[in-house]
């Protein structure tokens, strides 16, 4: 870790972590498909967890993933990213309930548009399964949200 991360006197714990893998898997249709693919990953990250104001805790983390080591932040970057997230937590206070815009952080947008494009996968849409059914190329939200299927991208997790 980082010599501004150890001396950081409000520093509790920080965890840091290394993982790589190759994968390989086969599949066999009854209409005849038969396909294989193989893939290799590595995913680091660091963990921060910081004294906050009273008995509170502010944590912050990072776990970048690639497909090559060559494609990913130094552990120096890593580390930095997290400390950067750690901070912005540090001293943070519910805020009132009311309407308004949000902004969302990249870290939460995949989750909260998860239900709507799981129901976009081929399956879903080959069984007829899914609200997308028909809607390729229509305008469906804002023209401020753009979402791209893009197997074909160099290097990228969900490629093939």
């Amino acid at each position: 870790m980082d010599e501004g991360i150890r001396g950081d006197k409000r520093l509790i714990s920080a965890s840091c972590a290394v993982y790589d893998g190759s994968s390989r898997s086969l599949s066999v249709s009854s209409n005849g498909f038969h396909g294989e693919q193989t893939g290799t990953s590595i995913w680091m990250g660091a963990d921060l967890t910081f004294r906050d104001r009273g008995d509170r805790r502010a944590s912050g983390d990072f776990y970048p993933g690639a497909r090559r080591l060559s494609d990913m932040p130094t552990v120096q970057n890593i580390a930095r990213k997290a400390l950067e997230r750690v901070r912005q937590r540090l001293g943070v206070t519910k805020g009132p309930s009311q309407k308004g815009y949000m902004v969302v952080d990249a870290r939460a947008a995949g989750r909260l548009i998860s239900s709507l494009v799981s129901p976009a996968s081929a399956q879903a849409l080959q069984q007829k399964r899914s609200f997308w059914m028909g809607q390729l190329g229509k305008m469906m939200f804002s023209e401020q949200l753009t979402l791209v299927d893009d197997p074909l991208l160099l290097r990228g997790l969900g490629s093939r």
